[in-house]
């Protein structure tokens, strides 16, 4: 069974994404010069890259009192909304461009009970084609805080870990593949704790993921 691969760490650097001449960082709200309106202020938000299309999209979160379903586009210059229905309000999904169908992925996340009461984590799948979403029904147990990444090369969503569904807080260490049809699990070991953040790398071809706040760990698959 395929599973993850531990990396030693050779060397740290961090990368900053700046927008503006000359390396100045500026808020990209004030490229949007006209009236059109753009998205509430919200944490725990997702975003990823159109490659056919070319926005970045954002969808989800929330702020101090709820949470947000909408999704947005942004194509450099302003914000447009796409949609406010298809998946539930929910902050802290997983968000990935499948370039092979073109279609963007959303897995899982945190919401609320119908009566807004208490917190529920999410694992349903849902598919955005550019005009709709789609919904593609369950997924893995694990929804709320998994973190995942598109491998180019085999044509697959990669996701690991995850928060557990009333499970105490509890976080898991499966790793899963999404193919556009099915799920399959390749992985039930790896770091515990919650991962930090996980991506494809072109050059190697891999998926590499690098672990978080409980551990000093790199992993690739």
């Amino acid at each position: 069974m395929q599973g993850l691969i531990e990396r030693p760490l050779v060397r740290a650097s961090v990368v900053i994404l700046l927008c503006g001449l000359a390396g100045i960082p500026i808020a990209v709200d004030a490229l949007q010069k006209t009236s059109r309106p753009a998205p509430a202020a919200r944490y725990n938000h997702a975003m990823t890259y159109d490659e056919a299309g070319g926005p970045v999209l954002m969808f989800g979160g929330a702020n101090a009192s709820q949470h947000s379903g909408d999704l947005w586009a942004w194509d450099g210059r302003a914000w447009t909304q796409l949609s406010d229905s298809g998946p539930s309000r929910r902050d802290s999904v997983l968000l990935a461009y499948d370039t092979k169908r073109r279609r963007t992925v959303l897995y899982g996340g945190r919401g609320v009970t119908p009566g807004g009461s208490a917190p529920v984590v999410l694992t349903d799948i849902w598919e955005w084609d550019g005009s709709a979403w789609h919904s593609r029904g369950a997924g893995p147990p694990a929804g709320a805080h998994a973190v995942g990444a598109y491998d180019k090369l085999r044509g697959r969503l990669v996701i690991y870990g995850g928060l557990r569904p009333n499970g105490g807080g509890q976080f898991l260490t499966d790793t899963w593949v999404w193919d556009g049809e099915q799920w399959s699990q390749r992985s039930s070991e790896g770091v515990t704790g919650v991962p930090n953040q996980m991506v494809y790398d072109e050059r190697r071809q891999q998926v590499v993921m690098r672990s978080g706040a409980t551990s000093s760990r790199s992993f690739c698959f």
